[in-house]
């Protein structure tokens, strides 16, 4: 009887996962924080003995963090409990090994819906020149997303779903990569070029090795150190860019650049005492470093300037072990493209990464059985 009651929980937590990254993309669960709402629901099942001794660390952390936090307000410690909640797979590690679950034929469901939404609206844009859904644009182009919050939340969704997919089911979805290129985003398709190439290389396709880890992880943190280096020096760069010649659609891309570069430049002098450096300036608030009301586009440099480098470094500390636990090199790969476009494109690039964690446990009973053959 009780290996029944923990079969069904360990899958009704893993389901409660999967409806959460659902929520977590849609525009109204996100518009309206109900996803994390809901998110919060399979931490109840943190009070099972079983699953409490492998999560108790980060239990009592979280609930310290808040209360710590609350002291800057409910803003902050909301802010805070949000960090985590996006996090939540990594609470359920062990549940995630033993159950091998895979994405249900609803998530492929809500991912084909939007797929097509993207792809009509695409057309009807230079059509009659409206969309169904809500969309952006970028030079000439829209930018649709389809039923979730935006365009890049879409691309960097749909990039982590075309592989997923193809591991899964041993073909590429054409609709799924038709919708991507449609999305306009440039960062995602040239991700997805990318990865193209690299995962048709041989060594991918083994179990990882702690060799394969260092490198792909110094790799991802030396693109980030990069980014943040030219951001930080940007008016020099881009100073240097203007000169040259380019079409209307490139100079939409250098002005947003250099609207996220220089809010991020600005952003570094925000730091003026060691509280604030320990524990922020306060939720929400990097939003008025810009002229134009940008957020930071950078989810640890925004997190940290937010929040402090408290809650920076315990979510390092669960990022790293995460990459810790991803045992499949294709998944530390996509796990650390992800991180990168997080910390240079976007910023909330947490769920995205919970999300590859979580697709990273499925079938692995097969990738260690095809290893070892």
């Amino acid at each position: 009887m009780q290996q029944v009651i923990r079969v069904i929980s360990g899958k009704s937590i893993c389901i409660l996962v999967e409806v959460f990254f659902i929520l977590s993309f849609s525009f109204l669960s996100y518009k309206y924080n109900l996803y994390i709402v809901w998110g919060i629901i399979p931490f109840l099942f943190l009070t099972k003995k079983a699953i409490y001794k492998n999560a108790a660390f980060w239990v009592v952390v979280l609930t310290m963090l808040s209360f710590i936090y609350y002291y800057s307000g409910f803003g902050s410690t909301f802010r805070t409990i949000k960090t985590m909640v996006v996090l939540l797979p990594f609470f359920f590690t062990n549940v995630l090994q033993r159950e091998q679950y895979c994405l249900s034929k609803y998530f492929y469901f809500f991912m084909q819906l939007n797929a097509i939404l993207v792809c009509v609206d695409f057309f009807l844009y230079f059509i009659v020149g409206r969309t169904i859904m809500n969309f952006t644009e970028s030079g000439f182009l829209p930018r649709p997303c389809g039923l979730l919050e935006d365009s890049n939340f879409f691309s960097y969704l749909m990039l982590i779903y075309i592989y997923y997919y193809k591991w899964n089911y041993g073909h590429y979805n054409k609709l799924f990569i038709t919708s991507l290129f449609l999305s306009g985003s440039f960062s995602a398709i040239i991700s997805f070029l990318i990865l193209l190439s690299i995962f048709k290389k041989k060594f991918v396709e083994e179990v990882c090795r702690l060799r394969f880890k260092l490198i792909i992880v110094l790799i991802a943190l030396v693109l980030i150190a990069v980014y943040d280096w030219l951001a930080i020096h940007s008016d020099v760069l881009l100073m240097y860019i203007s000169d040259f010649q380019m079409s209307d659609l490139l100079k939409v891309k250098i002005a947003s650049i250099s609207h996220r570069f220089t809010t991020v430049s600005n952003a570094m002098s925000e730091l003026d005492s060691m509280n604030e450096f320990l524990f922020g300036i306060g939720a929400g608030k990097t939003k008025g470093l810009s002229d134009i009301g940008l957020n930071l586009h950078n989810s640890l440099l925004q997190m940290f300037l937010e929040m402090g480098g408290v809650l920076v470094c315990v979510v390092l500390l669960v990022i790293f072990m995460m990459i810790r636990n991803l045992r499949i090199t294709k998944y530390v790969i996509l796990f650390c493209v992800i991180l990168v476009l997080g910390s240079m494109m976007e910023t909330l690039y947490n769920p995205l990464l919970a999300l590859v964690y979580f697709m990273s446990f499925s079938n692995i009973y097969k990738w260690n059985l095809k290893n070892m053959i």
